[in-house]
């Protein structure tokens, strides 16, 4: 097992419940104030959380995809790494 398995656990067994209510909180702050720029981001920002707490595993899969291609690849450096010269 890996180093802090159990925490991780923990945390993501307790905090879909937290980032929903802390999103319907800050929406209600927000609505209060009449601020819509904020709660148009907070849609925004609601999306990614909810992705990211809810499917961890797809959240790691959508991250680690985008990172092989952008640094993987060498496309911002434009060096291509060893072990993709055939």
């Amino acid at each position: 097992m890996y180093f802090g398995q159990n925490a991780f656990n923990l945390v993501m067994a307790n905090i879909q419940p937290l980032v929903l209510l802390g999103i319907a909180i800050i929406g209600l702050v927000l609505l209060v104030q009449h601020k819509a720029a904020g709660v148009v981001m907070l849609i925004v920002a609601a999306i990614f959380a909810v992705g990211l707490v809810f499917n961890p595993n797809g959240a790691k899969d959508a991250m680690l995809s985008v990172f092989n291609t952008v640094i993987g690849g060498g496309t911002i450096t434009g060096i291509v790494p060893h072990f993709l010269i055939l």
